[in-house]
């Protein structure tokens, strides 16, 4: 049996929220619901919690790490954005990214940020991006 699930998360209280990323390379079978890289040769991904939901436009900050199967044989490269004034990488390291996100409003909108990946056995580079929303208290 096979069963699909969507989990949407809202940052804690000091406004930071946390992604686990698991990866499947081309060789690997993913679940149903892993996500097919946009850019990188036949990738599958999936994030912990599905998206993450902000509250309020003070201190947001976003961590992003891997799934302990997966943090051996990839690394973070770097973080882009669709607006990339809204995103600051306040530190990385092969296994661990934390990004702080100012898109300078409290409307209801999402924040698009694109994470890349490298896969250290093949030397492919690949986005995964995570589904980050703005959602203001009502």
């Amino acid at each position: 049996m096979l069963i699909c699930f969507s989990f949407s998360a809202f940052a804690t209280d000091d406004n930071t929220a946390t992604f686990t990323l698991e990866l499947w390379a081309p060789d690997e079978v993913p679940p149903h619901d892993a996500k097919h890289a946009e850019i990188g040769n036949s990738y599958y991904y999936r994030y912990t919690p599905e998206v993450v939901q902000f509250n309020s436009n003070q201190n947001r900050k976003l961590n992003i790490q891997f799934h302990e199967n997966t943090e051996s044989r990839y690394q973070f490269r770097w973080v882009t954005a669709t607006s990339p004034g809204d995103v600051t990488l306040l530190s990385k390291s092969n296994s661990l990214m934390e990004i702080a996100i100012d898109d300078g409003d409290n409307v209801s909108d999402s924040i698009y940020i694109e994470v890349w990946v490298y896969d250290t056995l093949t030397g492919e580079r690949f986005m995964c991006d995570p589904q980050v929303q703005n959602r203001p208290p009502l």
